[in-house]
């Protein structure tokens, strides 16, 4: 039977490095294999090649874990919302593959956001309440891994989960790009 520590590491860190030999590769392939899951081949720090964990396209992770999603919590619509904005400023171009995306300033997609919510929000919520929330969003989606975490750079980049959606997904936001939220003249 494989060592499944090599599988407890990666859902731990998120990414590994491709190992350089063959037969760890082989190793780490036929473990993951036995655990009903697949590696996924990413982009990691600086353009080098990691490997992260995922599921097999024709599996439900929500049904193999035992849930109907109903009785488990999901992401705020500030969190879907900010996500959204994160992939319309990263991903200008949605003929280009959605990885890895243009790194841009944390600002960019802040701006994004208020230019895009609703301008009649009540007295009380002030675009520095909603700034807080969306930067609040943004560490939720860098401890999820759907950004990179932050660097001094302080800039957004998209992350390896979403390495993990299906071709659905991303076809369907390649149909939808036009309408993700992004500054007065980005191209859309």
């Amino acid at each position: 039977m494989p060592d499944p520590l090599p599988l407890a590491r990666m859902r731990a860190l998120r990414l590994v490095a491709v190992p350089w030999a063959e037969e760890e590769l082989a190793l780490l392939q036929e473990t993951a294999a036995t655990a009903g899951r697949r590696l996924i081949d990413v982009a990691g720090d600086h353009g080098a090649r990691a490997l992260m964990l995922g599921w097999p396209a024709d599996v439900d992770p929500m049904a193999v874990l035992g849930a109907d999603g109903e009785d488990l919590p999901g992401a705020t619509p500030t969190t879907c919302l900010v996500l959204a904005a994160c992939i319309g400023c990263c991903w200008p171009d949605p003929d280009a593959p959605l990885l890895p995306g243009i790194p841009v300033p944390e600002n960019q997609v802040l701006d994004a956001l208020a230019s895009f919510t609703r301008p009649g929000r009540p007295a009380s919520e002030s675009l520095r309440t909603r700034q807080a929330h969306w930067k609040s969003a943004i560490r939720r989606l860098r401890a999820c891994g759907f950004l990179v975490p932050e660097e001094q750079d302080s800039l957004i980049r998209l992350g390896p989960a979403l390495a993990g959606w299906g071709d659905a997904d991303v076809r369907y936001l390649r149909d939808r790009h036009a309408d993700l939220p992004r500054l007065a003249g980005e191209p859309a």
